[in-house]
């Protein structure tokens, strides 16, 4: 049986980071626009967009390493965080596809009717990860079950089903859809638990920093080198989740964050972390996404490229403080009522499961 460690706040900082990562990743693909300009073909110098490359190559890990770590301490079921989720992302998903609608910004037709009724569709790592929550009883019982050879066959097969011919063909009879599926999240969700388990790919800590940075390198080379021969569709698929070298740098850049010794920073770092999925609800939002974007359209073709990427961690610290005192402010309003919703709709999902398992 998987052994359950202990949290530390190492761990908490690196969902922060993870989070970080995945703002700064949207802020370089689309407010820097390194997206547009590859997928279009349109690549605004050379230089300049290999540059973003190599930015992109080093944050686009940050989904990945959310997944792992969730499957590296397991996700342990619970109704009530369930329905938690549940609640919360109906309160972002809707309260702000109403504001794009009050501002302009989404007009108000069957669409958006249809993601007020159903905001999955709106955020895809947020239904992935709540599906992923309530398959995890049984993830966890078959990876339980496992042993060392059976394990370390599994992670093999599936590294090399899913990263390597996965990445290379389109595989859309698995639905890996570059890595944006629940999926591929399960795989992560495993490679986490064999993290877990086996301490798969632990090296000491120089190594486990060399291998990340070679990880990212390899990406960043690759990307450059498909830019010089006008193969800038291809230049893109290097930043798809499955592609091997993004997810040899999310593990070992977890690796770094475990191998630290453990410590206590008083509960700070939980504190702030409690607030990422909200973090990432807001960030990713129509209207928020656009002004978000305005700045960085504006620093790329008018401050120097040395200046960027302090400029790209300061701005996403912005917006990730940004949001979580939103959410603070929300849960200081709203926390008690949320709290007697969650609680009263995981009692009446109980009421339901007791009638039906009588019945039958």
């Amino acid at each position: 049986m998987v052994t359950r460690k202990a949290r530390n706040a190492n761990v908490e900082l690196l969902r922060i980071v993870s989070m970080l990562f995945i703002i700064m990743h949207h802020c370089v693909i689309n407010g820097y626009g390194l997206q547009e300009q590859l997928k279009s073909e349109i690549v605004n110098g050379g230089g300049y967009s290999i540059f973003l490359c190599v930015l992109n190559a080093i944050v686009v890990i940050g989904v990945n390493v959310f997944f792992l770590i969730s499957g590296y301490y397991g996700i342990h079921f619970s109704l009530k965080k369930l329905c938690a989720l549940v609640i919360n992302l109906y309160f972002y998903a809707d309260i702000l596809t109403l504001l794009a609608v009050a501002t302009g910004k989404e007009r108000m037709g069957f669409a958006t009717i249809k993601l007020l009724i159903l905001p999955f569709y709106k955020y895809w790592f947020i239904i992935v990860y709540i599906l992923l929550f309530i398959l995890s009883p049984i993830l966890n019982a078959g990876i339980d079950a496992l042993n060392k050879v059976q394990s370390i066959s599994l992670t093999v097969f599936f590294t090399v089903f899913f990263c390597c011919l996965g990445f290379v063909s389109e595989a859309t009879f698995i639905s890996l859809n570059d890595g944006y599926s629940l999926m591929f999240a399960m795989y992560l969700y495993f490679i986490g638990r064999m993290m877990n388990k086996w301490e798969i790919c632990k090296k000491s800590q120089k190594g486990q920093i060399f291998s990340w940075l070679v990880s990212s390198l390899i990406t960043a080379v690759a990307c450059a080198g498909l830019i010089y021969l006008r193969k800038h569709q291809f230049a893109w698929k290097m930043f798809s989740y499955n592609q091997l070298f993004i997810v040899l740098a999310a593990v070992n850049f977890v690796w770094i964050f475990l191998n630290l010794p453990q410590r206590d920073d008083g509960g700070k770092c939980q504190v702030i972390a409690a607030h990422i999925l909200p973090v990432y609800y807001i960030h990713t939002c129509t209207v928020f996404s656009f002004y978000r974007n305005l700045p960085l359209k504006w620093a790329a073709g008018n401050v120097a490229m040395v200046w960027q990427l302090p400029i790209l961690v300061l701005y996403a610290v912005l917006i990730f403080s940004v949001c979580v005192v939103i959410d603070k402010i929300k849960c200081t309003i709203l926390g008690n009522l949320e709290l007697k919703l969650t609680n009263g709709l995981a009692e009446k999902i109980q009421m339901m499961t007791s009638k039906i398992t009588k019945t039958a």
